[in-house]
């Protein structure tokens, strides 16, 4: 690795034969640039140091966000072997194809799970044919065990009636015999003695034939007895064997075909189960992931591993249809976008649910029916992953997996009759052969696309690694440009604000001048006439020039202390106005900041999870509102004093009254009174020049204050506009800067 230039920073440059120190790229790369942003800090002024610093502090903890996030990626990535993800719904097939996949390419795993399937059968007669000889056994056992039994009964039967009948004929020969015997006479009774009694006779041969036939009764009995233990003893070897074949048939299962596919319930999967395929010599993994749509938040960790640690995703889905958005909480698309965005190969498979023969017949094909369906689900994804989605591959993984299954458990080992799959195998190859099956679902295209998705798997491998890594750094790089975009929008507005109130506090200081200028013309001009006024009266009346010029000059003094009292608190009133007006202003700006700090503060939080938080305040913690009081302050204190703001250098002035033609006057009261006029004239006009001198030069003294004022005002209220300005250029720097390491990630790696 050698150093080279990144915008700005120095990062290490990354060695194409070892791409996977790509994670240390990045996270050295970003801390390269946030080391340039702290240099540059370091030398701008001091002003500008706090708000570089801030920006630099929310890059600091986003930074160690993505050093987390590359660290994750590390930990998951497989550099190895090509890797692909069947991700998806919960209950769209996903671990079906998977188990079919096993089956039809001969994964190891799989070849040893038959074989000790196919052991199983052998030790334990765990084959059809076996169970079927059992259970045959059992039924013929039971049946002899009926007849033994029904013939027992049978011979119970008939034996109590053959011994009933003879009994009576024996009794009634004997009855006979009794009463012959007590009939006869002594002449009978003495030749009896001599010649047996052929009716005792009779009933001593019935006796004979009731032994015999009770000798004859016991043997059938025993003979019956006999076949009935025979055929319960058959019946209970029977059982007991078909018993110890059922006690087998867990571990059959666990090694029987479509053990790893789901039974309906959600969350079947609920860890991401992993095989390995040879393919060639060119090994293919894949990954069976947990369902998106069960309980994910016990999976999530699962799906998140998975989806790093994969080259490229299967997403599987069992509709014809785009994902959907989520309403309150994320959609299907949402968790496409969030899981299979970092991904360079992303393929749908969709997955027709097919139970039944029937659709198979259909001689446009089986996914004839969902080709709008099929062209939606493309254009929605297409739009949510753009480059990195390939297409749609459509397939029928159930009837595939029957075609191939050939080591199905018997019914008997099934808790569920409904999970027959070796007869519904049956019904479908009795009508298509397994390859036929295979080519119509779509299958064997499947497989042979998986095949070629691992042609040059090298190259893939270190695509997908490194564009995951660095499309950590792009989501940052984007998120840093919204932020960056929003700042810049909101520096806008506050210029636009900043320029508007600039603009007001001149207009109001105008507006002072102005005021305090007309302010003192008009009460010149009142002291001119009210000095005229009162002359003008002492002349009508009769006064000699000693005593006009002595009365002129108490008037002079009189209106000028009267002109700046009045003058003093006219312009008291013009100051305070303008004072209200730039607070004024300066509390509405204040304002507008506050409402485009929170309005841009509110966009900012609107924006996607983030790992950058930047708040935007108001005016950096000055208050601008108070600092314009202070600053007009200024102004306040030049105009303050008992004089006011008029310095008045009147009683340096001489007041003159010429004598000349002062002969004429003796004798001409008009004339006299006509110079007195104009002598009164010239001296006002002397004293009302000297007085707006004197109020020019405290008028400067004035405005001079008032321009200071202003421009610490204007000063004040431009800090905000600097803050943000300076706030989006580091933002945007670092943006350009970061951005700038990321395109030379994928040029240097492409």
């Amino acid at each position: 690795m050698r150093a080279t230039d990144v915008g700005g920073g120095s990062v290490a440059d990354l060695d194409a034969g070892s791409p996977e120190q790509i994670y240390s790229y990045v996270t050295e790369g970003v801390r390269d640039v946030i080391r340039a942003l702290e240099s540059r800090a370091e030398e701008a002024d001091a002003d500008d140091e706090p708000v570089q610093s801030e920006i630099i502090a929310a890059l600091n903890l986003m930074q160690a966000r993505l050093a987390g996030k590359q660290e994750e990626l590390r930990a998951s990535a497989d550099w190895k072997d090509f890797t692909v993800a069947l991700y998806g719904e919960t209950n769209a097939g996903k671990s079906t194809i998977i188990e079919s996949l096993r089956i039809h390419l001969k994964e190891a795993r799989k070849l040893e799970q038959q074989r000790q399937f196919d052991a199983l059968i052998a030790s334990h007669g765990l084959d059809e044919a076996s169970l079927e000889s059992t259970r045959l056994s059992i039924a013929q056992a039971r049946e002899a065990s009926a007849r033994a039994t029904l013939r027992g009964q049978e011979l119970d039967a008939e034996a109590k009636e053959q011994l009933q009948a003879l009994e009576l004929e024996r009794d009634q020969q004997r009855q006979a015999a009794a009463l012959a015997h007590a009939n006869r006479t002594w002449w009978q009774r003495l030749l009896g003695m001599f010649k047996r009694d052929s009716q005792a006779a009779a009933a001593a041969a019935i006796q004979v034939r009731i032994e015999e036939l009770r000798a004859r009764q016991l043997q059938e009995r025993e003979q019956v007895s006999n076949e009935a233990a025979a055929a319960d003893a058959a019946l209970a070897s029977a059982e007991d064997m078909m018993a110890r074949r059922l006690r087998s048939m867990p571990l059959l299962l666990e090694h029987s075909d479509g053990v790893i596919i789901g039974d309906g319930r959600p969350d079947f999967t609920r860890e991401t189960q992993r095989y390995v395929f040879d393919n060639g010599g060119a090994p293919i993994v894949l990954l069976d992931v947990p369902g998106i749509e069960g309980g994910e938040a016990g999976v999530k960790a699962h799906i998140d591993r998975a989806v790093q640690t994969a080259h490229a995703v299967l997403y599987v889905t069992g509709k014809a249809a785009r994902p959907q958005h989520g309403d309150k909480e994320d959609g299907t698309l949402e968790k496409i976008k969030r899981h299979l965005g970092p991904q360079t190969e992303v393929w749908a498979v969709f997955n027709k649910r097919v139970a039944a023969v029937m659709p198979l017949r259909n001689a446009a094909g089986l996914f004839a029916n969902d080709a709008e369906g099929i062209a939606d689900l493309d254009r929605g994804l297409s739009e949510a992953l753009a480059g990195n989605y390939r297409g749609v591959l459509p397939v029928s993984a159930y009837p595939a997996f029957l075609a191939l299954a050939d080591r199905l458990p018997p019914p008997q080992a099934l808790v569920d009759a409904g999970q027959d799959r070796s007869g519904a195998r049956r019904k479908f190859l009795e009508e298509f052969d397994a390859g036929h099956l295979l080519d119509k679902t779509g299958f064997a295209a499947l497989a042979a696309h998986l095949a070629t998705m691992a042609m040059d798997a090298p190259r893939k491998i270190r695509q997908a690694n490194v564009f995951k890594a660095n499309q950590s750094l792009r989501t940052v790089v984007e998120e840093l440009d919204r932020h960056a975009t929003s700042l810049e929008a909101h520096a806008r507005k506050v210029i636009a604000e900043t320029k508007a109130a600039l603009g007001k506090v001149d207009t109001a200081a105008s507006r002072l001048r102005s005021g305090l200028q007309s302010d003192a013309a008009d009460a010149l001009r009142t002291f001119k006439t009210s000095v005229r006024s009162d002359a003008y009266a002492l002349i009508n009346g009769g006064i000699g020039n000693d005593a006009l010029k002595e009365r002129l000059q108490e008037s002079m003094e009189t209106h000028v202390a009267v002109l700046q009292e009045s003058l003093a608190k006219r312009s008291r009133a013009t100051m305070a106005a303008f004072q209200n007006s730039v607070t004024a202003t300066a509390d509405r700006f204040s304002k507008h900041l506050r409402d485009l700090g929170e309005l841009a503060n509110g966009q900012t939080r609107g924006m996607p999870a983030s790992s950058f938080s930047l708040d935007l305040k108001v005016d950096n913690g000055v208050n601008v509102v108070g600092l314009v009081t202070t600053a007009l302050g200024t102004v306040a204190l030049v105009m303050a004093g008992p004089a006011g703001w008029i310095v008045i250098t009147l009683s340096a002035l001489g007041i003159v009254i010429s004598l000349a033609k002062a002969l004429r006057s003796l004798v001409d009261d008009g004339y006299k009174k006509a110079q007195q006029r104009k002598a009164v004239d010239e001296n006002l006009e002397r004293a009302t020049a000297s007085l707006k001198r004197d109020m020019e030069s405290s008028e400067g003294k004035v405005i001079e204050a008032l321009g200071s004022a202003c421009n610490d005002v204007k000063k004040r209220l431009g800090v905000p506009q600097k803050d943000v300005k300076a706030k989006a250029a580091v933002l945007r720097l670092s943006t350009t800067r970061l951005d700038a390491l990321s395109a030379r990630i994928e040029t240097t790696l492409a």
